[in-house]
């Protein structure tokens, strides 16, 4: 709800200042802080502001001012009057309604400070209540309230509360606007008039300003409903807004992802039937050359396999007997000796070891390699002799070895 964040300080406390809340007027909680505690001297008031959320004001400006804080647990900084003023200014920048310094005059800090409220009254007949407040009547914070939404209204105020105003010296004021209005008080016991809300804030008005001083702050809450009223439409307007905006980019996402599938399916077997094509077309040719070279691109992946599997026992034992051959050559052979060494030092293992090591050394030196080497030479060679069945079916090289 409303209230007061003030500033105190007090001359037997050197170099600190009390920065607190209220829902009161700040020169009445100076004085109770003075008559509870032992000072030796009174607190006084050094500035106050009436703002929208006190409560959140106050633990902001606690936060900005913590470095000047000695204890966590009490209210008192170590700094001046100037940066506890700033610090208030700035946290409670856009709930501030009302600011004021009356340190700087004596009779500011005797004055009575209060709310004078017209409430309209429930009933078949119009009536008015014009009464007193020493705390804010102007509704309490609840969930839907942020100052930090630009233009925002405020908080909500209470149901048949037409006008508020912060005065000075309020206890007397409201005597004499009963007084002003006793033409139209329903009952001499009762603080009910008949009358419209113009007339009784005109009372108001005219007594404030000719017998008692200014008013420091006034709200016509029905103005102020009416500004809520809007603000609410306008929220619920942009939510369903940015609701309708979420869903339709969310129902965009979901056909866009649908599409691709289709599409990639659509793609996929489009590919297949190219290859399905694209064999009937060899086969058809009846050219077993083409064939041969057919069925050789179809074992995309295994091809080292295909093409030395059938020759890798033939070219084991063969080169097991060029290599006996090739020891005796080099021994009968007049060479350097390290010449010598260095080329029967390789056969000489490989000829001691176990016949199933010759064999995986054989895999792994020759085969492999070979294998390697034959599909670099023999794809480009197999690829250009094809190529004319590619084109007349439309497939790529790419498409044709494309896995799903």
């Amino acid at each position: 709800m409303r209230g007061f964040v003030y500033i105190l300080s007090n001359p037997s406390l050197e170099g600190f200042i009390k920065i607190g809340k209220s829902e009161t007027d700040p020169m009445k909680r100076a004085a109770q802080l003075s008559n509870a505690s032992n000072m030796p001297t009174p607190f006084r008031v050094e500035y106050f502001a009436f703002v929208e959320n006190f409560d959140a004001a106050e633990k902001a400006v606690h936060q900005s001012l913590d470095f000047y804080r000695p204890n966590k647990n009490r209210e008192f900084f170590r700094c001046s009057v100037g940066t506890a003023v700033i610090a208030v200014q700035l946290e409670a920048y856009e709930g501030r309604l009302y600011e004021e310094s009356p340190a700087a005059s004596k009779s500011s800090q005797s004055r009575n400070r209060g709310f004078i409220c017209i409430s309209d009254m429930p009933g078949t007949e119009p009536r008015l209540k014009i009464f007193q407040s020493k705390a804010d009547p102007g509704g309490k914070v609840d969930e839907t309230y942020s100052s930090k939404v630009p233009d925002f209204p405020g908080i909500p105020p209470p149901a048949g509360l037409e006008y508020y105003a912060l005065v000075e010296n309020f206890d007397e004021m409201e005597a004499d606007v009963h007084l002003k209005l006793d033409a139209h008080r329903v009952s001499k016991n009762k603080n009910l008039f008949r009358c419209p809300v113009e007339v009784a804030i005109n009372a108001v008005h005219q007594t404030a300003g000719i017998v008692y001083g200014k008013i420091l702050f006034e709200e016509i809450t029905a103005e102020k409903r009416r500004k809520l009223k809007e603000e609410q439409k306008r929220q619920e307007e942009e939510n369903r807004k940015a609701r309708e905006e979420k869903e339709r980019k969310e129902l965009e996402r979901e056909r866009y992802a649908v599409g691709r599938k289709v599409a990639n399916y659509e793609e996929k077997f489009e590919t297949y039937l190219k290859r399905i094509r694209y064999q009937e077309v060899i086969l058809s040719s009846h050219n077993q050359f083409d064939i041969l070279l057919l069925n050789y691109e179809s074992a995309t992946g295994q091809r080292a396999d295909w093409y030395v599997s059938k020759w890798s026992f033939i070219l084991f034992f063969i080169l097991m007997a060029w290599i006996e051959d090739f020891h005796i050559i080099i021994i009968n052979t007049p060479i350097n000796e390290i010449v010598r060494l260095l080329l029967i030092f390789p056969i000489t293992i490989f000829d001691l070891a176990p016949i199933f090591i010759r064999f995986f050394l054989y895999y792994l030196a020759i085969v492999l390699p070979l294998g390697f080497v034959i599909a670099r030479c023999i794809d480009p060679i197999v690829n250009n002799r094809l190529k004319k069945y590619k084109d007349a079916v439309g497939i790529t090289f790419a498409e044709l070895y494309l896995r799903d």
